[in-house]
Formats: C-alpha cells, structure tokens, sequence
C-alpha cells in the first residue's frame, strides 16, 4: 500500500510544479507585455508585483 501512496503523492508534486512553472511563466509574458506597452507608465517593479498579485506566485 506505501508504494501507492508514495506514487499518487508523487504524480500530485509534479502537477503542483508544472502548475506553479505556468504560473510563473505567465508572469513573465504579463511583465514583458507592461514593458512593451508603449503607454504603461508603470515601473517593472510596478509590473511584475501586479502579475505576481494576480497569479498568486
């Protein structure tokens, strides 16, 4: 039964990460989008905690 268990928890701590690695990758391209925005007076700073407080990363 350990086995089982050990391989479900497993499979569940790699779709957390893929998750949190989408997340993350969100973020980038909503920061790089702000940045290219040719009317953002916003900072990157101002940028990337807008995303992060978005995406919860």
């Amino acid at each position: 039964m350990l086995p089982l268990v050990s391989i479900s928890t497993g499979s569940l701590v790699m779709r957390l990460m893929e998750a949190r690695e989408q997340r993350i990758q969100n973020v980038r391209e909503m920061v790089l989008a702000g940045l290219n925005s040719p009317v953002s007076k916003n900072s990157l700073d101002d940028i990337f905690v807008m995303a992060a407080k978005d995406l919860n990363v």
